[in-house]
């Protein structure tokens, strides 16, 4: 039970990273405010995951952007090649 528990986990954050790596190959068109808003609405879907299946029930709104926006330097950053 544990390891499928473990496994939908895991294909959730997946997906997400999955949605996200597909937004952010999308070329910027019109100033690129979709995009941008798409990227930060999934990176935060993404930091609500993450901070839940670390046991924390309702995460506060702080917390997840914080986390939000740490995940998304780190991977702007490592994809173009800096730390």
């Amino acid at each position: 039970m544990a390891k499928k528990k473990l496994d939908k986990e895991r294909e959730a954050r997946g997906r997400l990273v999955a949605t996200i790596a597909k937004i952010s190959d999308l070329q910027p068109t019109m100033g690129g405010k979709w995009r941008e808003s798409m990227l930060r609405y999934y990176y935060s879907r993404l930091a609500e995951l993450i901070l839940y299946q670390q046991g924390i029930d309702y995460p506060v709104r702080e917390a997840i952007n914080h986390l939000a926006a740490h995940m998304r330097e780190v991977l702007t950053a490592d994809a173009q090649g800096g730390t």
